[in-house]
């Protein structure tokens, strides 16, 4: 038979080699085969202990005669007496250490002759004798609620923990949803502050083109008011020009004077009349002279002359005596060289073309286009002076 290792100190004393209980061996062995198999059957897996072969059951009269000397000895024997009592317990009594598998097979072969299978789950009623091992099956009943008791809060505590991680879960996803939400936020943010970027620029072209068109007007609006001036002022030249003509104020005066001589004898009032005479209408031949040169600059404009610059041959030997090109005087008062261009394929003259030139206006063109338009014309497409082709008709000697 067999009994706990753990349970040995409560029935065994510490100095074993005195131990009062080695005639009730038998006893000790029924008792736990009967009453503590349940404790094995629970799940106990504590190391068993191997009691004599042969055990004598005894009644529970003998029992009780030897619960007194059983009471004494009750407490634990010390941790550090307790492999020195193994040790003495299987020496003495000769006795033997099975495995675990032999022991379930042998005990439980001899649990099974005492306890059918269909009462197996269920707890014998204790015997009124029997009222420590009753004590140590209500001992090992409450284990087992308090073992429940602890199963059942451990699932609700792994309830909870998945209850949290499921929160924890939903929680992430609303995160990462809302994070989604802000990104996609962000993005319009940026689509609308691009917009807006775009809309400003054009709005700003438009206010730098409004300011160009409100210059070009201003210009216009000038120049229509000096053209107005101009046209009133030449209106009013044109009309004391016709003045001038239609009543001859030369003549008049000529006239009024030499009625003035023919009708006087004195020399100092004729001398007097000569003199106005030469007078007037040398100052009212200027002034007619003055107002027709108004007209014609009213009409014809003459163009401002060029501003000078410097000969070539200065240029040429400044260069050669100084090493450098002479520098240009006043470069904001001349006028900027406009590309010149083919009148008659309208395209630009660059300097590596080969270009034909007019004698007589001295205008350039593409020598091509030139030999197009002279099998056709035999004029200057800018000035329409007679030319020939070269090529057609080469230069004599």
């Amino acid at each position: 038979m067999y009994i706990y290792k753990n349970q040995l100190p409560h029935w065994y004393d510490y100095a074993y080699t005195s131990c009062p209980l080695k005639k009730y061996d038998g006893v000790v062995a029924a008792w736990i085969l009967r009453d503590c198999w349940k404790v094995l059957e629970a799940g106990d897996n504590h190391e068993l202990i191997v009691l004599p072969d042969e055990p004598h059951v005894c009644k529970g009269h003998v029992l009780n005669r030897i619960l007194p000397n059983l009471q004494a000895f009750e407490q634990p024997i010390p941790s550090d007496h307790f492999e020195e009592f193994k040790r003495g317990w299987k020496n003495d009594m000769d006795m033997k250490i099975g495995t675990m598998s032999d022991v379930i097979l042998e005990s439980l072969d001899k649990h099974l002759e005492q306890f059918p299978v269909d009462k197996i789950t269920e707890a014998p009623e204790p015997a009124p004798q029997d009222s420590e091992a009753s004590e140590f099956t209500s001992e090992e009943n409450e284990t087992l609620k308090f073992s429940d008791a602890v199963q059942l809060e451990i699932e609700q505590l792994k309830q909870d923990r998945l209850d949290k991680d499921e929160r924890v879960r939903m929680l992430e996803k609303l995160l990462e949803e809302k994070g989604d939400v802000i990104k996609e936020q962000e993005k319009k943010l940026i689509e609308q502050a691009e917009i807006h970027k775009e809309s400003i620029r054009i709005l700003e072209n438009l206010l730098d083109t409004k300011d160009d068109v409100i210059k070009e007007q201003a210009a216009r609006i000038i120049t229509l008011e000096n053209e107005k001036t101009s046209q009133d002022t030449l209106s009013k030249l044109q009309a004391i020009n016709t003045t001038l003509q239609s009543e001859q104020p030369v003549s008049k005066c000529t006239e009024i004077v030499n009625q003035l001589i023919n009708n006087t004898d004195k020399e100092k009032i004729r001398s007097i009349a000569k003199n106005e005479m030469k007078r007037f209408c040398d100052e009212a031949n200027d002034y007619s002279t003055a107002v027709e040169n108004r007209i014609t600059m009213i009409q014809c404009p003459p163009e401002l002359p060029e501003f000078l610059v410097f000969s070539a041959a200065f240029l040429k030997v400044y260069e050669q005596t100084m090493k450098s090109k002479a520098p240009t005087i006043c470069p904001q008062l001349l006028k900027p060289e406009e590309p010149e261009e083919c009148v008659i394929c309208l395209e630009t003259l660059e300097p590596e073309d080969e270009t034909k030139k007019c004698e007589v206006c001295n205008s350039r063109n593409h020598k091509e286009c030139m030999g197009d338009w002279l099998k056709v014309n035999r004029t200057c497409p800018s000035c329409r002076t007679g030319i020939v082709d070269d090529e057609e008709f080469p230069p004599l000697g």
